[in-house]
């Protein structure tokens, strides 16, 4: 009997610490994710300066490394759950309004959403620093404390 309480203790704490450790490694995914679609926005910017190739085609080379963006019938789909609601209605947004307008108001679009994609950027970059350690140390605690209390 108490072997398996202990047993059950040990699973709760553990299983609390992976949901700290989650929540903390989903933070960081949100900050690299960012920093490589922001990579990509500036691949894109010369592209479209260069004029060297159409719109399709210069898209999808710039965000190769984005693996959480599908590219499907001139319409992009964001398969993450890192990233907030805020990030995907913004990239949403900008690629619906992206390949309407001259080279030179397309090139200021892309530095005026680089500018956003930057403020997201340092506010998920602030979030790592401050948020990542707690959510770590928030599970354990929690789970030593249910541990505790069923002994």
């Amino acid at each position: 009997m108490f072997v398996t309480k202990l047993f059950g203790i040990f699973l709760i704490v553990t299983a609390s610490a992976a949901a700290g450790f989650l929540k903390s490694l989903s933070i960081k995914n949100r900050c690299k994710k960012l920093s490589l679609f922001y990579d990509g926005l500036g691949t894109l910017y010369e592209y479209i300066e260069q004029g060297g190739c159409e719109l399709d085609i210069a898209i999808k080379n710039s965000f190769l490394k984005c693996a959480f963006l599908q590219h499907k019938n001139r319409r992009f789909l964001i398969l993450d759950n890192d990233l907030t609601a805020c990030d995907k209605a913004m990239i949403d947004d900008f690629f619906e309004t992206l390949g309407f307008s001259a080279k030179k108001a397309e090139c200021d679009k892309i530095n005026g959403f680089k500018l956003k994609i930057k403020m997201q950027l340092k506010d998920a970059e602030k979030d790592v620093s401050q948020k990542s350690k707690i959510y770590q140390t928030f599970g354990i605690c929690i789970g030593l404390v249910v541990g505790i209390l069923l002994i």
